[in-house]
């Protein structure tokens, strides 16, 4: 067997003289995929078999193998973590205050065939699930902070039939220059809905600080200097100057009405900003 099958062979493969072949031919599906371990694994396994055997397994009934392999993983690996997933998320319903995941399954609700969600930090994939190419752009290693509203921008204004989500950290949020970005939303008739999980803190730079120095004094004492960004900012006011809708949400009840009010703005001609004041513990 020669080259990679998502790769173009370099090399040319010739066996010698009288030697027994096998011509395997794979679905061009992604590497990262464990429908191609899969597929890799059955198809050698299968080889050794027959090698050691001496017999001939036919294309069938590796493909046959090959099913119920891909339907055994699907339940391990789709079925049940999407179920435990679903089940974290609602837990939360009775925090105090939103949870991250619980914010984002609401989110998930909101999101129809013509939706684009633009992540810059706060959403964690196992709660938003994405089934089309297009509909899912994550910050690139090369962006650095302030990039997502940006980006929504211009997607927006190359796709706008197309309704925009940002979601964003609030430190984030503050690195993404919102005056200008709503600004420039306005001037060109760019209505994004952009979604603040506000967890009033550099939350990013707090897990750093305790990963390089896991019994150190901050983690001693509880004091994190420069990550602390409360009390929190009315952010959803600064979308108002530019005639945009905002909310600010404190109670996991309110955040999917909030969510289906911004959209509803945005979808009229508006940009929207809701605030959600919220965290990754309960308390």
């Amino acid at each position: 067997m020669c080259g990679a099958m998502w790769l173009r062979p370099l090399t040319t493969c010739k066996a010698k003289s009288g030697a027994a072949t096998l011509n395997a031919k794979l679905s061009q599906i992604s590497p990262a995929s464990f429908e191609t371990e899969i597929r890799q694994e059955l198809l050698l396994k299968k080889l050794m078999d027959a090698l050691s055997a001496g017999l001939y397994v036919s294309d069938e009934e590796i493909q046959r193998a090959y099913r119920e392999q891909v339907e055994r993983a699907k339940i391990r690996y789709l079925q049940l973590p999407r179920a435990r997933f679903a089940a974290e998320a609602e837990a939360q319903a009775g925090w105090p205050r939103p949870g991250f995941a619980w914010v984002t399954r609401r989110l998930q609700e909101v999101i129809d065939e013509s939706t684009i969600v633009v992540n810059e930090y706060p959403i964690d994939r196992r709660h938003l699930a994405f089934d089309r190419p297009g509909a899912f752009f994550g910050q690139p290693h090369s962006s650095g902070l302030g990039w997502a509203l940006p980006a929504a921008l211009g997607i927006k204004l190359g796709a706008p039939d197309r309704t925009v989500i940002a979601a964003l950290g609030d430190g984030a949020y503050l690195f993404n220059e919102p005056v200008a970005c709503h600004l420039a939303a306005r001037q060109q008739g760019l209505p994004v809905l952009t979604v603040i999980y506000n967890n009033q803190q550099w939350e990013a730079v707090k897990q750093s600080t305790l990963a390089v120095h896991p019994d150190g004094h901050a983690q001693a004492s509880g004091r994190f200097p420069l990550t602390s960004l409360g009390p929190a900012p009315r952010y959803e006011e600064i979308v108002r100057a530019f005639d945009g809708h905002g909310e600010r949400v404190e109670t996991p009840a309110e955040v999917g009405p909030a969510l289906r009010r911004a959209l509803a703005a945005v979808r009229e001609g508006r940009q929207a900003v809701v605030n959600v004041l919220c965290g990754r513990a309960r308390d």
